[in-house]
């Protein structure tokens, strides 16, 4: 596709005001005449885009109106360096199918820093394949007293919370992240109020800088549901007026600490987006959804992680097969320990990730995120791809030939 700018005329700038006018950004008639009421509505698009603000058509842009005509959602990935389960190699096979990538590489620290690891490999490729990059900045560097320790300072001391602020926005504006995902847990719901101020505070600087702004939250069925220790901190309302998107992590229904059971059963996941849509607009939200399950090996155990990739070996390894719930709509096998015990690990397929899903299309939101990149393997890929076929050559938007 061309690089379009003031003063160019032709077909491909028809295709530009099509697609403009079917985003509403655009009220002209397709004259094929690129002028400066075309060119403020593309700054509009790429704006809203969290695309480079120049009024030009670059490749990235035209990937991204193509996506956006076809109604393409949102899709994130949390980003991993190295290790067992890597995430580089997803991003070079499947950057092309992503919108951004989360870099798990920043976290807070007691006395207001931002410190991390950045891999500027991963970034370059990112950025050849036209993939935003989201900074996630969190609490969890260290154990869960420091963690719940550090994110209670942030938001009583203003001091230290003013500075976090500070130093995440330095960093997204010195290395050029397109935004920043914060990923605050173990929010006491006592703070639920001190979290909101703080969110806005600092969706106040990020705005003012026209970068994404998006906070993963805890998943709820309701305001005070049965885990409102662990999730009533977040004000879904109030977290909305200050980002652009919310992140809804909706797995460990069944946690590795807990009895077993689905880990993100889909008939709760609905009540999930349901309670959420009545707080927040359905094209703010993005359904965070786990490419892993659980094994609970032992009764006196936690529970092994299991991730999507490994299933057929893990399954293969215990000479045993899956079985489906088709309530949770997860898979699922029981099985006999070395002692004779009943043992569980209910887990991840294709089919339940594609029933996942769905249900981002079936409720209008805006996309999809998932824990991690690594942990999937091709058919997440698949299911991605037999709901929402990527726009390759934007099939439904050709091009109108005007008479000269």
């Amino acid at each position: 596709m061309p690089t379009l700018g003031l003063g160019d005329e032709g077909e491909y700038v028809v295709l530009l005001e099509q697609a403009l006018s079917r985003l509403r950004v655009y009220n002209g008639e397709p004259r094929g005449v690129f002028d400066t009421a075309l060119q403020q509505a593309l700054l509009q698009f790429q704006e809203r885009a969290y695309l480079p603000a120049t009024g030009r058509t670059d490749a990235l842009t035209w990937r991204n109106l193509g996506e956006a005509v076809n109604d393409y959602p949102l899709v994130i990935g949390y980003y991993v360096s190295g290790g067992a389960f890597e995430s580089y190699s997803v991003l070079e096979k499947y950057g092309h199918l992503m919108t951004a990538i989360a870099p798990v590489w920043f976290w807070i620290e007691s006395d207001g820093r931002v410190l991390g690891n950045i891999d500027m490999a991963t970034m370059e490729s990112a950025r050849r394949r036209g993939v935003r990059l989201l900074a996630l900045v969190n609490n969890l560097r260290y154990d869960t007293a420091t963690s719940k320790a550090q994110v209670e300072r942030a938001l009583h001391d203003e001091t230290v919370g003013r500075a976090i602020i500070r130093n995440i926005v330095l960093l997204a504006e010195k290395f050029g992240f397109t935004g920043i995902n914060l990923d605050f847990e173990y929010i006491r719901p006592e703070d639920r109020e001190r979290f909101s101020v703080f969110v806005g505070l600092l969706g106040q600087e990020l705005r003012a800088r026209k970068l994404w702004f998006t906070v993963s939250v805890a998943a709820k069925t309701a305001d005070r549901d049965a885990a409102y220790g662990f999730n009533g901190g977040f004000d879904y309302k109030a977290l909305s007026k200050a980002a652009d998107h919310l992140i809804i992590m909706a797995y460990d229904y069944h946690y590795a600490g807990g009895p077993p059971g689905p880990v993100a059963p889909i008939n709760w996941i609905e009540n999930v987006i349901r309670y959420a849509k009545t707080q927040v607009k359905a094209t703010q939200l993005i359904l965070g959804v786990n490419a892993y399950g659980y094994d609970w090996y032992s009764p006196n155990e936690k529970a092994r992680a299991v991730v999507m990739r490994n299933v057929p070996a893990w399954l293969a390894s215990k000479g045993i097969s899956l079985a489906w719930d088709p309530v949770a709509s997860a898979p699922y096998v029981r099985y006999r320990g070395s002692s004779g015990e009943e043992l569980e690990a209910w887990l991840e397929n294709a089919q339940s990730i594609k029933q996942k899903m769905t249900l981002v299309k079936t409720h209008g939101l805006a996309g999809l995120a998932w824990w991690r990149m690594g942990y999937e393997d091709d058919s997440f890929w698949e299911a991605l791809q037999s709901i929402w076929p990527y726009p390759e050559g934007w099939s439904t938007y050709t091009p109108i030939r005007t008479a000269n």
